[in-house]
């Protein structure tokens, strides 16, 4: 993730927070300089999500504060890290919530597995299996 610690660096610089006078402001912060709360990322978040679905009538995937964490634990795991790991960068205390995540990914393969046979042909019958005698040759091994 070295493209998002650059992005924060560069965040930091811009906006002062990058020297030490700064170290105990917040990293995001709301209109009165204090910490951006729960409701104020809902909001920012919701502020362009809008915009979007106006001009993209066929985006109707829900997006949220909690969809895109969910999304970055999916990623995460799809990309091989530990489960540990996982938990650790979403601050799960115990590990059985971030299975779910592993779950949720298994249901997923799931589906696509079931919709790319749904769509596949049925294989033909080999013609090996045609062949008495080399069945019986087979069958005698």
């Amino acid at each position: 993730m070295d493209s998002t610690v650059e992005l924060l660096r560069q965040y930091r610089r811009d906006n002062n927070l990058d020297r030490p006078e700064q170290a105990d402001k917040p990293l995001f912060q709301n209109r009165q300089g204090t910490r951006l709360s729960r409701s104020g990322v809902r909001y920012l978040l919701q502020k362009y999500v809008i915009p979007v679905r106006r001009n993209h009538p066929d985006f109707t995937q829900r997006v949220s504060p909690h969809s895109l964490r969910h999304t970055k634990g999916m990623h995460l795991l799809q990309s091989g890290v530990p489960l540990e790991i996982i938990r650790d960068f979403l601050g799960h205390v115990d590990v059985k919530t971030t299975e779910i995540y592993a779950r949720a990914n298994l249901e997923m393969k799931r589906k696509a597995l079931e919709k790319a046979n749904d769509s596949a042909p049925l294989p033909k019958i080999p013609s090996w299996r045609q062949n008495k005698t080399l069945l019986e040759w087979l069958h005698s091994l």
